[in-house]
Protein backbone atom coordinates (compact mmCIF):
# COMPACT_ATOMS: atom_id res chain seq x y z
CA UNK A 1 0.00 0.00 0.00
CA UNK A 2 1.48 3.07 -1.28
CA UNK A 3 1.91 6.17 1.76
CA UNK A 4 -0.50 9.12 0.48
CA UNK A 5 0.98 12.94 1.70
CA UNK A 6 -1.53 15.26 3.38
CA UNK A 7 -2.35 17.79 1.19
CA UNK A 8 -2.75 19.86 4.01
CA UNK A 9 0.56 19.41 6.02
CA UNK A 10 2.37 17.33 3.36
CA UNK A 11 3.21 14.39 6.35
CA UNK A 12 2.68 10.47 4.96
CA UNK A 13 -1.19 9.87 5.48
CA UNK A 14 -2.88 6.53 5.01
CA UNK A 15 -6.00 8.02 4.19
CA UNK A 16 -7.77 7.50 1.35
CA UNK A 17 -8.64 11.26 0.69
CA UNK A 18 -4.97 12.25 1.71
CA UNK A 19 -5.13 14.09 4.29
CA UNK A 20 -4.23 12.90 7.60
CA UNK A 21 -6.33 12.68 11.04
CA UNK A 22 -4.91 15.68 12.66
CA UNK A 23 -6.06 17.72 9.34
CA UNK A 24 -9.22 16.05 9.32
CA UNK A 25 -10.40 17.13 12.48
CA UNK A 26 -9.08 20.66 11.77
CA UNK A 27 -10.94 20.54 8.23
CA UNK A 28 -14.58 19.45 9.82
CA UNK A 29 -13.77 21.83 12.59
CA UNK A 30 -13.79 24.45 10.14
CA UNK A 31 -16.91 23.09 8.02
CA UNK A 32 -18.95 23.07 11.07
CA UNK A 33 -18.39 26.69 12.12
CA UNK A 34 -19.03 27.80 8.31
CA UNK A 35 -22.00 25.70 8.76
CA UNK A 36 -22.96 27.93 11.39
CA UNK A 37 -22.79 31.28 9.90
CA UNK A 38 -25.34 30.29 7.29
Amino acid sequence: MMKRECHTCKEPTDDIVGVCESCTEKEKDKTEEEDLDG
